[in-house]
């Protein structure tokens, strides 16, 4: 069933909880995706787990070793995430000595550029689990979800 806009058109107003337990709550859009990243999630994490970083950090990790000398805003708007999380994902990498920082420039540290060797295979066995579970209708699907929620942005870079 699918089902984008819930109209009650020519109805008595309706008490709220009379609303919800007529709505299936699967077909919130939020609690759908939310779902979703949250499973996907749960298979990045256990392919990471030895490393000891987070889907957000390998994310700075991938970025930066991409692009030397990127300044936290543009990770920020490249990775679609809040500011505060860059922050407090970049404080860790630096207590880890992953990344540094000089004046509003981020770069890898040397322990940093190993890691990320270390990290692409392990991406790439989640990638690859995750696309198992998808499928690629699933995936292509995502795909144009992706594509429209980001209006074309570009992110070749991220």
């Amino acid at each position: 069933m699918h089902c984008s806009k819930f109209v009650f058109y020519g109805m008595k107003p309706q008490k709220p909880e009379e609303i919800l337990a007529s709505v299936p709550t699967y077909l919130c859009l939020s609690r759908r995706i939310g779902i979703c990243q949250r499973i996907i999630s749960q298979v990045f994490r256990k392919h990471l787990e030895p490393t000891g970083v987070t889907e957000s950090q390998v994310s700075i990790l991938f970025l930066i070793a991409k692009n030397i000398h990127l300044s936290q805003s543009v990770i920020s708007q490249a990775l679609f995430l809040e500011k505060s999380t860059v922050s407090r994902n970049m404080r860790r990498l630096i207590d880890q000595h992953l990344i540094r920082r000089k004046s509003n420039e981020i770069s890898l540290t040397q322990k940093g550029k190993m890691l990320v060797s270390k990290l692409l295979p392990l991406w790439q066995a989640a990638m690859d689990e995750s696309l198992e579970l998808l499928h690629k209708e699933g995936d292509d699907s995502l795909m144009l979800v992706f594509e429209k929620l980001t209006h074309g942005a570009n992110l070749e870079a991220a």
